[in-house]
């Protein structure tokens, strides 16, 4: 029996573990393109509507007249 046996990984193992790291990768760009940040037009676009509540908060969309 050598002082190596256990030591080093064998093939094998090697290779689930390089599958095990791609699968997490491929899993994670696609969670990232699916919830990842919005693109910069959308970025844009929401940009615009906060000025546009900021600029205008009496036009809350409720109709009608003011309550005293």
């Amino acid at each position: 029996m050598s002082p190596d046996d256990g030591a080093s990984p064998t093939r094998r193992a090697v290779l689930e573990g390089v599958g095990v790291a791609v699968v997490a990768a491929v899993a994670g760009f696609a969670w990232f393109s699916a919830a990842g940040p919005p693109s910069e037009e959308e970025r844009d676009h929401e940009q615009d509507e906060l000025e546009d509540q900021q600029d205008d908060p009496d036009d809350s969309g409720a109709g009608g007249e003011a309550q005293p």
